[in-house]
């Protein structure tokens, strides 16, 4: 971006560093309205799914399944990344590339060797879950309410 000064000479500025821009894209994000429902079709029929009723989705054999808490299983025509996008960060979280969980679906983790954790869920709801360094940093900041 170029500006003129007091004596007509051009500067040049960074756009990340203003500090204006930054603060119109932490309002923007505060701002930001997530999914509370999802559409799903079962064989001929449609229902609309709470977001608060879903404990998982995952991805398996191209085709993006969620899952209830009472284990009734639906299909959808997206991927995790488009969902992931529509879902609020402080109930979700992506623990790998096939998989996001909802905090109410999670019991407790295990330490695991090499600094992974191994995460279980509240009644056998979904087999654990073994996650990588990377992500097991992130979901313990998450769990805390960092991220």
């Amino acid at each position: 971006m170029q500006l003129k000064d007091n004596n007509n000479n051009y500067k040049y500025r960074t756009i990340f560093f203003d500090p204006i821009i930054h603060q119109q894209a932490t309002i923007t994000n505060t701002e930001q309205s997530y999914s509370t429902r999802f559409i799903v079709q079962k064989r001929h029929k449609y229902y609309v799914i709470k977001t608060k009723d879903i404990a998982y989705f995952t991805f398996k054999d191209n085709i993006l399944h969620i899952v209830t808490f009472n284990k009734t299983r639906y299909v959808m025509d997206k991927n995790v990344s488009e969902i992931e996008r529509t879902l609020n960060t402080s109930d979700f979280f992506r623990i790998n590339r096939q998989t996001i969980i909802n905090i109410e679906a999670f019991d407790y983790y295990e330490n695991h060797f090499n600094y992974k954790i191994l995460l279980h869920f509240k009644d056998n709801i979904l087999d654990p879950i073994l996650a990588g360094r990377v992500k097991s940093a992130l979901f313990k900041k998450w769990l805390q309410g960092e991220f």
